[in-house]
């Protein structure tokens, strides 16, 4: 919910969104059918309930009409403004666009170190962007293909998914990493300050051992049956180190929902 509210508060221009999810109970199914309901008369959202992970991502790519595709995971929340029609169609073919990415982003939370920026120059008639090299970074800046809001070719990235050998999310993005040599040689642009961000509360899938906070999903659960949801506009603007940042979570009260 705070992913798809932030997106359409901060995201505009021409875009769609497709959902595929997976309910481990039917507590948290029931949770999935009240953002579906919540998000009836805003922009057209396609859910997917997951039967066959990689056959139905397939599906989900092949069912897209535009030229570019970007993944995005259910822990990210939107914190700045990006208008994707105001991006050059020559930026988005020659390189890797990432959301997350931006000046001060110095610190890789999923290796617990500190990591080296390359050298970020503006861009030529694109207010607000910045161009860098993949190979000069390290970690979060040597990693093109992120599922955490880089943006691909379409045709390309149905190329992957129809070609690698994956069963989750986790190792989707493991699976991706074989093609690194192709993709790290682009060019990598990024905005002057990120445009979301990864709250990592919790760890969900047990194909990765993630470090995370320790929120547990059932205290979110017990938090939205009480008719509450994450305050993210509460996060429009924030500082950010690093791509996954653990930040203190408030909560509101859902409009319409009496307890």
């Amino acid at each position: 919910h705070a992913l798809l509210g932030s997106m359409f508060e901060h995201v505009s221009g021409s875009y769609s969104v497709r959902v595929l999810y997976c309910a481990s109970t039917d507590e948290h199914l029931k949770a999935y059918q009240d953002v579906a309901d919540l998000m009836l008369g805003g922009p057209a959202i396609e859910w997917c309930r997951e039967d066959d992970f990689q056959q139905d991502l397939i599906k989900v790519l092949r069912a897209g009409k535009s030229d570019r595709v970007c993944f995005l995971v259910d822990d990210i929340v939107f914190i700045r403004p990006v208008d994707f029609d105001s991006l050059s169609g020559a930026i988005l073919d020659q390189g890797i666009l990432s959301l997350r990415l931006g000046r001060g982003i110095d610190f890789c939370y999923t290796k617990q170190k500190p990591m080296k920026q390359p050298a970020l120059s503006k861009v030529g008639g694109e207010e607000g962007l910045l161009h860098f090299s993949w190979g000069e970074g390290q970690y979060d800046w040597a990693y093109p293909l992120s599922v955490d809001g880089h943006v691909f070719p379409r045709h390309e990235m149905i190329g992957a998914v129809e070609s690698l050998d994956y069963r989750a999310p986790n190792s989707f993005e493991g699976a991706l990493q074989l093609l690194n040599s192709l993709y790290s040689k682009r060019s990598g642009y990024c905005f002057e300050l990120p445009r979301m961000l990864n709250i990592p509360l919790n760890r969900v899938q047990d194909e990765k051992h993630n470090i995370s906070a320790d929120i547990s999903p059932e205290y979110l659960l017990e938090k939205w049956n009480e008719g509450m949801m994450m305050d993210y506009m509460s996060l429009a603007g924030v500082t950010t180190c690093s791509v996954h940042q653990e930040l203190e979570v408030t909560f509101c009260r859902r409009s319409g929902v009496d307890m």
